[in-house]
């Protein structure tokens, strides 16, 4: 049987669109241990451009299918297989394939059954296609900044989907949160719908001292940032002394502007957050936890 996937042949960082075009592929059928979905949404995530530009380096292989969320429905199962059946909702631990060349954004793909993982039926069909990327990301990203209850964790991009699965989920956890964001307009609507305790806007405000002034003078526990570019020298003067700016996104660019006083003198830390490596070196029942 045929079907439609969207493939990259070459990579193009200036213009990732034109990297993707439409292929006709044919489904493999499962063997033993494996399942065949039948992809009913697939997600858009900056890995995925990342991707399409050829700077992900969990994306590689050439040709290749893209994606790393999305869900689907049971089409076919191989021999062995006991823990799915046709017709059942399912999204992954990871399209983890993508790595292999064939990732989410296809019609089919075929998958090792423990790679599945079923939607429970209150769960829609476009909350399951972003189940992994995002809601894995914010766990992990909450582990590593370790702002005690109490404290405040500084998120900048705070309007964005993570943005908000941040907030809320920080918050729950009785964290103090103070979210950028570059619209004066956003301001109110962030605090309304998420409970942000406190939003500033970089475009008008001046963030570090803002801040300072939510913080007591303390700074910021942590730091969340998705940006990077020239906000990550003020987020250093933002976070307390000896505290982290945790980059996990690049918009501006791949390359950012960093404090060197801030780090000289007041041992503030610039780190990279990637989640394909923090999930894959817990032991396989901590990542179903997860």
């Amino acid at each position: 049987m045929q079907y439609d996937a969207i493939e990259v042949q070459a990579f193009d960082a200036g213009n990732p669109a034109t990297a993707a075009q439409v292929v006709r592929k044919t489904v493999k059928e499962p063997g033993q241990g494996e399942v065949l979905v039948q992809m009913k949404y697939a997600g858009v995530n900056p890995s995925d451009v990342f991707s399409l530009m050829g700077v992900y380096p969990g994306f590689t292989q050439l040709p290749g299918v893209p994606g790393f969320d999305g869900m689907g429905v049971v089409a076919k199962v191989g021999a062995s297989v006991t823990a799915f059946s046709e017709g059942q909702r399912v999204t992954s631990l990871g399209w983890l394939t993508t790595s292999q060349g064939s990732g989410s954004w296809q019609q089919y793909i075929t998958l090792p059954q423990e790679k599945l993982v079923a939607l429970p039926d209150e769960v829609s069909d476009e909350a399951g296609a972003q189940f992994y990327i995002n809601p894995v990301t914010v766990v992990g990203l909450l582990e590593v900044a370790a702002v005690q209850p109490g404290q405040h964790l500084l998120i900048t991009a705070a309007g964005s989907t993570l943005g908000r699965m941040l907030i809320k989920a920080a918050r729950a956890e009785g964290i103090n949160t103070i979210g950028v964001v570059r619209r004066p307009e956003a301001v109110q609507e962030l605090k309304d719908s998420t409970g942000c305790d406190e939003v500033v806007c970089s475009c008008t405000e001046p963030l570090a001292e803002r801040v300072k002034a939510i913080t007591g003078g303390a700074g910021a526990g942590s730091v969340l940032d998705c940006v990077g570019g020239d906000m990550a020298d003020e987020l250093a003067a933002a976070v307390r002394s000896g505290g982290t700016v945790w980059l996990y996104g690049l918009m501006e660019g791949l390359s950012f502007k960093g404090h060197g006083a801030e780090c000289l003198f007041r041992d503030v830390g610039y780190r990279g957050f990637w989640f394909f490596p923090w999930l894959e070196s817990k032991p396989h029942q901590e990542q179903q936890a997860v």
